[in-house]
């Protein structure tokens, strides 16, 4: 009878939780930024696919913030070998903003994850935050490349040359 209560503990205790459930992440987002995730997961239904939040800081006033989900491929794994989780609503994005090469507390891993929903195709939207103002769009582009449109006009004036 104790061997069979040990065996019944060992695999209570052994037994997996679902991945997604554990969120080891440091990193929590701010309300409403959360909020633009959730609405996101909510549209495009990009549970159990290859989910990314990319932020780009660039100016100082001004931030760039990428909501992509994308048909999985085999490279993505060996190309972003340095890789930190963020879980909103139960669903799994990898979160980048550049400084991932700088940063040694990120494991190198190049372990293949395969997701179900691997047919969802490629979607992006765009949220940025500039001179304390949130534009959101709908139409995202990929992280680090964006549309004339997104980016906020300086605050910096350039006078002509005076002619002497």
């Amino acid at each position: 009878m104790k061997v069979l209560t040990l065996l019944v503990f060992v695999i209570c205790a052994c037994s997996k939780q679902p991945e997604y459930e554990i969120n080891n992440s440091s990193i929590k987002l701010d309300s409403s930024l959360v909020n633009f995730v959730k609405e996101f997961i909510k549209e495009t239904n990009c549970q159990d696919a290859l989910n990314e939040i990319t932020i780009d800081k660039i100016l100082p006033d001004s931030t760039i913030i990428t909501i992509q989900t994308r048909s999985s491929y085999r490279r993505y794994f060996t190309e972003n070998p340095k890789r930190r989780l963020i879980v909103i609503a139960n669903t799994p994005f990898f979160y980048y903003d550049g400084s991932e090469e700088f940063l040694e507390n990120i494991p190198l891993d190049t372990t293949e994850i395969n997701f179900k929903n691997a047919q969802i195709g490629d979607m992006a939207w765009t949220y940025v935050k500039s001179q304390g103002k949130v534009t959101k769009y709908k139409d995202g582009g990929g992280p680090w490349f964006y549309p004339t449109f997104y980016l906020p006009k300086p605050k910096i004036i350039f006078f002509p040359p005076s002619g002497n």
